[in-house]
């Protein structure tokens, strides 16, 4: 994802790693907002930020329950801007995954006693910075980005205690076009030994659009061959990159699908598309048309997060004013139900518009209902429960003063 982010956010190229302050385990210092209802076990974390780029900070609070009470930061939280600049972390299990650019080093940790804990850090060369990520088992996370030119897509194979590494390319075909330089990745999906692989290329002249084509490699894991180079051209750039949200998912019958996001290739007037590889295949299922904006009033796919049963929810951009010299600052989005296997937006639910943000990981799927992470707008946040069984949405937990923005909802147990 080669994008410009709204104005609390980075201003650059996608793949660009924010910079980070130094790797310490620290509590949120006695200057940030100022007790928590939540009481009982932590089992989820909410991130946070406070300020406007480029002085921001980053709090993660801990939840015990999405359904109920009020989340803050007085006397609660704990500074993350120890670490990291940005929502980029990739989690698992309650511990997280974040490599720092400037000084070249891969850390994981977790949050104890609401403190900030340093499990391991290391050096790390694979790549000048993370894109996309795919966990191979629960030991094994595996990462992509690109070279420092950024003509060639790498990747690293990490085991996820030690964080030792093994890395190499990911071999692709340039387009013949010479004018398109950079490669760029977005999202990256496993299923059963192959690991599917959307990017794209960007031209030398921003904002001229990305390589007007969809581009897909199906890679052997773990000998991280080329099997397939796929494309299409009905759309532009698939989405990523994943260590901030989803864009992709594999369902219960084994089908992958995969969104595309246009501008993330800077082609503000694309549509995003939702594709299917078929269970078993290494191909576009050329039999399935699903033009999420054409059926969304000319939303585009921001993120996207399966629920079962066919239905996901995507986090979709509400066209911005093109008239307005900034316009591609405006992110306010909106949640809707899909339906992949029919192709269909369900409905639009009934939620406030959640105010201009890129990048949030606002969805958790637990025990059958879905969890929703919302910025209102002319509102405090909250997370909505969504029961797909009863077709029922219910506030729950909420957030009071003391932050700007909400950008991570994260299940830890």
């Amino acid at each position: 994802m080669f994008n410009k982010f709204k104005k609390t956010f980075t201003v650059g190229l996608a793949l660009a790693i924010a910079t980070a302050i130094s790797f310490t385990a620290c509590k949120k210092s006695d200057d940030a907002p100022t007790t928590n209802t939540d009481t009982g076990e932590i089992k989820y974390g909410a991130l946070m930020m406070v300020g406007a780029w480029p002085n921001t900070t980053y709090y993660i609070a801990g939840l015990s329950s999405l359904k109920e009470g009020t989340i803050d930061l007085k006397g609660k939280g704990v500074n993350m801007s120890a670490i990291a600049q940005d929502q980029g972390f990739i989690q698992r299990n309650g511990y997280y995954y974040y490599y720092n650019g400037d000084n070249g080093r891969l850390g994981r940790y977790h949050i104890a006693n609401d403190l900030l804990v340093t499990d391991r850090e290391v050096p790390f060369t694979q790549m000048s910075g993370f894109s996309s990520h795919i966990w191979a088992d629960d030991n094994t996370l595996v990462v992509f980005g690109t070279n420092t030119d950024q003509t060639k897509i790498r990747y690293a194979i990490i085991n996820a205690t030690t964080l030792a590494s093994t890395g190499g390319e990911i071999n692709t075909t340039a387009p013949t076009d010479a004018a398109y330089t950079r490669i760029g990745v977005g999202f990256a999906e496993y299923r059963s030994g192959k690991i599917f692989i959307g990017y794209g290329y960007l031209h030398a002249n921003w904002p001229t659009p990305s390589y007007p084509k969809v581009l897909v490699a199906a890679v052997n894991y773990p000998s991280m061959t080329v099997s397939t180079l796929l494309e299409d051209s009905k759309s532009r750039w698939p989405g990523g990159p994943t260590r901030y949200n989803p864009y992709s998912f594999v369902d219960e019958n084994g089908d992958l699908y995969f969104a595309t996001v246009p501008e993330g290739g800077w082609d503000y007037d694309g549509a995003s598309l939702i594709y299917r590889i078929k269970s078993g295949t290494e191909v576009l299922d050329n039999t399935y048309n699903f033009d999420y904006s054409a059926k969304a009033g000319g939303n585009t796919v921001q993120a996207m997060w399966y629920i079962g049963n066919g239905q996901a929810i995507v986090r979709g951009r509400i066209p911005a004013d093109r008239s307005n010299a900034d316009f591609y600052y405006n992110w306010d989005s909106n949640f809707a139900l899909i339906n992949v296997q029919t192709g269909a937006v369900v409905k639009k639910f009934d939620l406030p518009t959640d105010k201009g943000q890129i990048y949030v990981q606002a969805v958790i799927v637990e025990d059958g209902k879905a969890y929703l992470l919302v910025n209102g707008a002319n509102s405090n946040g909250a997370i909505w429960e969504y029961d797909p069984a009863t077709d029922k949405l219910t506030k729950g937990a909420t957030f009071g003063a003391g932050y700007d923005i909400l950008l991570r909802l994260d299940k830890w147990k």
